[in-house]
């Protein structure tokens, strides 16, 4: 049935013959060309109204890579965010100065620094030019336990104004010092005399003797002189007993008893410390020190 119809049905030949039903053109006689089965025409509906995606996003928001409905297919391609940019989709944030953070510690560094280098600087301006210490652990002391007064010409200075450095010191003074040491420990003296070779500068609290440019003798009269360990014109002999000891040699001379005590002075030349008791009683009269070799 098939070929019955398909033999009866009207072609065009490729000579431009139309009207041919049978399997030959009746103008130039070629076959009836094979024709393709046609599939079969379905019936046309009518277009469907067009729907917003489901996945819509609520109004003003949207997700990287979708595009909202109603707006045109647009999609931004992601780049890196550059040093100074914001990143996409991100709030513009200023960056960090840190060149200037850096710049402003240095700068407080250096500001701590230059007040502790000024405070190190007024606390040694201090030290340097401030009152002179105590120039020796022992007070220089009177008879009745209390301190000497100061003296009170500005220029002299005050026996014992240096801390005495061996036991044959007496006024500030140690055997073996020099002139100018003299000089800039107790000042200006009173007066000055030589005898014997020497040269003998007298001060208020003690007598200086020198030979050469070197002190080799100092003698003492008054309680305001004192010793290393802090004894004086008018100490008892108990005292010089108990602070120096009884190593020492005794003799007698013009009414006294000499309690003589040997050390090395600055210089490491030996010396005496003598204290000169009257005899009959307990006090110190006078205490002297000098050379052996003088």
């Amino acid at each position: 049935m098939e070929n019955r119809e398909t033999a009866t049905a009207e072609w065009r030949c490729s000579c431009g013959q139309s009207g041919n039903k049978g399997n030959f053109c009746v103008k130039c006689g070629k076959p009836r060309p094979v024709s393709q089965p046609q599939a079969p025409q379905q019936p046309q509906q009518p277009p469907m109204q067009q729907m917003p995606p489901q996945n819509q996003q609520p109004y003003g928001q949207q997700l990287y890579g979708q595009v909202q409905y109603g707006q045109p297919n647009y999609q931004p391609q992601y780049q890196q965010p550059i040093y100074g940019q914001p990143a996409y989709g991100q709030p513009y944030q200023q960056p960090e100065d840190k060149n200037k953070n850096k710049n402003l510690k240095i700068g407080l560094g250096v500001a701590v620094l230059f007040l502790v280098l000024v405070l190190v600087f007024f606390g040694m301006k201090e030290g340097a030019f401030g009152d002179e210490p105590a120039s020796s652990n022992y007070s220089s002391v009177s008879k009745n336990g209390e301190k000497a007064a100061p003296n009170q010409n500005a220029d002299k200075k005050q026996a014992g104004s240096r801390e005495m450095q061996t036991d044959l010191s007496l006024g500030g003074m140690d055997l073996g010092m020099t002139v100018a040491q003299m000089h800039e420990t107790l000042g200006q003296e009173i007066s000055t005399k030589q005898k014997d070779g020497m040269v003998f500068y007298q001060y208020p609290t003690v007598e200086v003797g020198t030979s050469g440019d070197i002190v080799t003798s100092l003698v003492s009269e008054t309680d305001s002189a004192v010793t290393k360990r802090g004894l004086h014109q008018g100490s008892s002999l108990s005292e010089v007993k108990n602070t120096y000891g009884t190593d020492y040699m005794k003799s007698e001379y013009g009414g006294k008893d000499l309690y003589e005590y040997r050390y090395t002075d600055l210089q490491g030349q030996m010396g005496i410390l003598r204290f000169a008791v009257v005899q009959g009683t307990d006090t110190v009269n006078y205490i002297s020190i000098r050379r052996t070799t003088e």
